[in-house]
């Protein structure tokens, strides 16, 4: 699905966007932001990624900071960093990754510098599965391959795919933290294959846990 949706700090964004270019590669709102925009929610984090190479993204990151954005971590060596900007607004920004799991419950293996549409595929659920192709203007483009705003409508949390809790059982535990935070129900299907990960305690690595948890 396909089409324009407001945002918030387009100025920001724009910015971002531009930089985006000129290092080589395209920026994307995406994650929780997305979610709490199409929600009409106030972002409290703004998840951000960079479709293009680790290097690019360190080049991006060097552009924001002079172009007055505060870098509170970077990683070039992984394509992340923590930035703030405007009135203390957080962007957390990552080159867009692809992962994939040896064994259930065990922590990926991951693949950096993928096209966003496959970045949007290793996500937990579909609410979580949109972007905005920041392009620089106030109304950007809704990516929407999974249905999410869908989703969000009928206020329901729903698995990418019937393997994705075999891949991370602790979407279990994310499941139940969003369910109340929004006050969303369980997609039908969801019970029996939570039923399943939790039962299967000898695939779940503790610090896959831990990280879910956080």
């Amino acid at each position: 699905m396909r089409r324009e949706v407001r945002v918030r700090h387009p100025g920001l964004l724009a910015t971002l966007a531009r930089e985006a270019v000129a290092a080589g590669g395209t920026a994307y709102l995406v994650g929780g932001a997305v979610r709490d925009a199409l929600l009409g929610r106030k972002a409290i984090d703004h998840d951000v990624a960079f479709e293009g190479t680790v290097h690019a993204a360190a080049t991006l990151v060097s552009a924001l900071v002079e172009d007055g954005w505060t870098c509170e971590a970077r990683h070039d060596r992984f394509g992340t960093a923590r930035l703030r900007a405007g009135e203390g607004e957080r962007f957390d920004l990552a080159v867009t990754r692809e992962e994939s799991y040896p064994h259930p419950g065990s922590l990926p293996v991951v693949r950096a510098g993928v096209p966003i549409a496959r970045d949007l595929a290793r996500r937990d659920f579909t609410i979580h599965a949109m972007a905005f192709r920041l392009g620089g203007a106030a109304r950007e483009e809704l990516l929407d391959p999974f249905g999410g705003e869908e989703d969000l409508g009928r206020r329901r949390i729903r698995l990418l795919h019937e393997g994705s809790l075999s891949d991370d059982p602790t979407r279990v535990f994310r499941a139940a933290r969003y369910a109340a935070r929004l006050g969303f129900g369980l997609d039908g299907g969801f019970h029996a294959a939570m039923q399943r990960a939790v039962s299967d305690h000898e695939g779940l690595d503790r610090e896959a846990v831990a990280l879910g948890l956080a």
